[in-house]
């Protein structure tokens, strides 16, 4: 199975383009390491939500959460950094048995004052808190050091910079004999070639208080389904049998506060709603 996931790696060499500026852990989007990863860090986009314990962040700002499932035992070493040499940062947590149910309370740790990573190496994993690290660097490496199949992790990228650039993440220790993969299911309801799509989902205004046109990746005006979820994962709006890649939404009765949005068609498009 190991050398499955390192062909596709190696043969596809492809970059996933997410959007995942989501301050709450139960919009986690998914991640898988066999892919190089590059996502627009958030800026002004306020703070994660309060509840969890993020061990070494004092602060939490512009944050994009993430969940992933291990595939094959191992270490798992995942490599962090930007395109413009800004400050980010991370937390991660786990292992876990579900990717949504330890949102919030599970997301603990055993240490009241968790140092960065780069300072003390040996420290983590403590309790729930697998890694942690609030260097002024614009890289980043987080450290999974005895993942087990089946289990599942959450982590949390900030943009402490506030400025614009885009974050890249991977897994650096994917040629090593022994190391650990991640599950390629999670990223599709379908198969891999879903995850090499590039999505163009784009929202505009976002926020919006009366109405906002979402313009997505359907180039074969095929039928889709748009559901727009609440942040509890609940179904606020649902629209199926779409043939088009533009759409306005009404606010109507949505309340204010923040969307998950996603497109369902012959790949998955996911995107983050605003209403104010």
């Amino acid at each position: 199975m190991k050398n499955i996931y390192i062909l596709l790696l190696i043969i596809c060499s492809v970059t996933f383009a997410g959007y995942s500026q989501n301050n709450y852990c139960n919009t986690a989007l998914p991640f898988t390491t066999g892919l190089v990863y590059t996502f627009p860090a958030g800026v002004n986009t306020g703070s994660a939500e309060v509840g969890p314990n993020y061990g070494c962040l004092l602060s939490q700002p512009n944050p994009a959460w993430y969940y992933m499932q291990v595939a094959d035992s191992g270490p798992i070493n995942i490599h962090l950094a930007t395109s413009e040499a800004q400050d980010i940062d991370f937390v991660c947590w786990g292992p876990f048995t579900s990717p949504t149910a330890p949102c919030v309370n599970q997301l603990t740790a055993n240490c009241t004052s968790c140092p960065n990573n780069t300072d003390n190496p040996t420290f983590y994993p403590s309790g729930n808190l697998v890694d942690c690290s609030f260097s002024t660097s614009w890289q980043e490496d987080c450290n999974i050091p005895n993942a087990i199949t089946g289990e599942w992790y959450i982590f949390m990228i900030t943009n402490y910079s506030n400025l614009a650039c885009n974050i890249v993440f991977t897994q650096t220790n994917a040629t090593i004999t022994g190391h650990g993969t991640t599950n390629y299911a999670i990223m599709s309801q379908s198969n891999i070639n879903d995850v090499i799509v590039k999505s163009e989902l784009s929202v505009f205004p976002n926020p919006f208080s009366k109405s906002t046109t979402i313009k997505f990746n359907n180039p074969d005006k095929k039928s889709c389904t748009i559901t727009i979820s609440d942040i509890t994962g609940k179904t606020a709006r649902s629209y199926k049998s779409i043939t088009t890649d533009i759409m306005t939404i009404e606010k109507g009765d949505l309340k204010n506060g923040i969307y998950s949005i996603e497109i369902n068609g012959d790949h998955i498009q996911r995107g983050k709603l605003v209403v104010e």
